[in-house]
């Protein structure tokens, strides 16, 4: 899991709340599993000025358990929120949709080249990287 100090972007100072704790956000990292805690993608919608005008924006997060087993990290058994990227969160729903319970599985997440932006991390059901067991393995 990738953690980034929250920074002012003109003075660089340090973000903190109200109660004097820095601000951080959590991203994965190709290797990271996580089981979701809540059957349920948080939608944080903000209103913003940019460039002068008005926009609104949305941020998507997960509260996850996640372990990194190369870096031998692991988060909290509270869990961790999670800041995802748009496809990660489509991805999410649509597994959903398809009738998983979202909070039940393991997920992993990993590295691909996009051609456009560069190497991003995607996310996908741990079930689904390993391959099918054949009548083979059994003998």
């Amino acid at each position: 899991m990738k953690t980034n100090v929250l920074r002012n972007k003109e003075t660089q100072e340090e973000m903190k709340t109200k109660e004097g704790v820095v601000m951080v956000e959590h991203r994965f990292e190709k290797g990271d599993e996580f089981i979701p805690k809540y059957n349920a993608v948080i939608v944080d919608n903000k209103k913003v000025l940019v460039r002068g005008k008005e926009q609104e924006i949305e941020n998507y997060y997960v509260k996850a358990e996640v372990r990194n087993n190369e870096k031998n990290e692991k988060s909290s058994e509270d869990g961790e929120f999670i800041t995802l990227t748009p496809t990660q969160k489509k991805y999410l729903d649509r597994i959903k949709n398809d009738g998983v319970m979202i909070n039940q599985e393991v997920f992993v997440a990993y590295e691909y080249e996009h051609e456009k932006y560069g190497l991003q991390v995607g996310i996908k059901l741990k079930s689904e990287s390993v391959p099918a067991k054949t009548f083979k393995d059994f003998e």
